[in-house]
């Protein structure tokens, strides 16, 4: 009887993987390719679970933009903000991810991590925003894709 009764939910999550495989490809066809990028931006890391390639120009560092790739598909624009600034009160105006009269994409979601230690490429106390142009399932959906 337990048996039976997991059966459906097993269905249901293997349904669920395969509905986050198919979103991604849909959400990812929606999305500008890295030749839109602005003049200047390299891949400057690898493939990051849950972000995807890291795109920037080595000139707007550490603070941004940097772009989320997955699948050659600009997926995120991310900017690095020092916990001194946000301390001082310094603002951040008119933030945009690319340039020449492109347009962006809707947001879908953003993401407001504090790096207390910083991290690799920016040492010191920050805030990485991240603004995701597509779903949290299709990120994650890009993981698996990744690992295969």
């Amino acid at each position: 009887m337990l048996l039976v009764a997991a059966l459906p939910i097993g269905l249901a999550m293997g349904a669920a993987s395969g509905a986050s495989a198919g979103s991604l490809k849909a959400e990812l066809s929606q999305l500008p390719r890295i030749r839109v990028l602005p003049a200047g931006v390299v891949q400057i890391s690898p493939y990051v679970p849950g972000m995807g390639e890291h795109w920037a120009n080595p000139a707007n560092l550490p603070f941004g933009p940097i772009y989320c790739v997955i699948e050659g598909h600009i997926t995120c624009m991310e900017y690095m903000i020092s916990q001194k600034d946000f301390a001082e009160g310094v603002s951040h105006n008119k933030l945009v991810p690319w340039f020449d009269g492109k347009r962006q994409p809707p947001i879908n979601h953003i993401d407001i991590g504090f790096e207390p230690n910083g991290h690799h490429g920016y040492e010191i106390p920050h805030y990485d925003i991240h603004m995701y142009f597509l779903s949290p399932e299709a990120r994650l959906a890009g993981d698996k894709l990744v690992t295969k």
